[in-house]
């Protein structure tokens, strides 16, 4: 299980943290099916996405691309629980992910347009293919902010829960379908 849990950061992530993008790498190479699942379960943000005040300072950005092409790449099924709001780059590390599971009240939003930030061409290849070009305009080039019934009905999130032990059930019983 990827687990971020940074209350004080809003979960945001950094490029001089532990490469989270080598773990990814190691669950790529499992041989295990069994679903992995990205989940934030305290603080008011499941994850804040890339912070912006390392921009430009390294190569930050591209280890940021490379972490979320390597979960959409990873041979386990992997699966969001989303109990919070999503901004950022964490709406692509989202979308990187097999299935994307989210607890009532969540939202999300990608403000990289509004600050002048070129999105990177693999989450915009995601956002493209998962939610189709109007959505992804309206999204990344409007701004919009999504709550939880407009990311369903989008097909951001594949199922939407009461409560976070309803989340986990809804995960255990999708992960139980698959061969261990």
């Amino acid at each position: 299980m990827l687990r971020e849990c940074r209350p004080y950061a809003q979960s945001e992530c950094e490029a001089g943290r532990p490469r989270p993008d080598a773990r990814a790498d190691r669950r790529r190479q499992c041989p295990s099916r069994r679903a992995g699942a990205a989940h934030r379960d305290s603080g008011p943000a499941f994850c804040s996405g890339f912070n912006i005040g390392k921009v430009g300072s390294s190569d930050a950005g591209e280890r940021f691309e490379a972490l979320a092409n390597a979960l959409e790449a990873a041979r386990p099924v992997t699966i969001a629980l989303i109990q919070g709001g999503l901004y950022g780059g964490a709406t692509d590390l989202a979308l990187a992910c097999d299935f994307r599971l989210g607890a009532h009240g969540v939202d999300m939003f990608m403000p990289a347009a509004r600050l002048g930030l070129l999105f990177y061409r693999g989450g915009l290849e995601r956002y493209v293919s998962r939610l189709g070009l109007a959505t992804a305009k309206r999204v990344l080039l409007a701004v919009d902010k999504l709550d939880a019934a407009q990311m369903l009905a989008c097909g951001f999130l594949d199922r939407v829960a009461g409560d976070p032990d309803a989340l986990q059930t809804q995960a255990a019983e999708l992960s139980e379908s698959w061969p261990a």
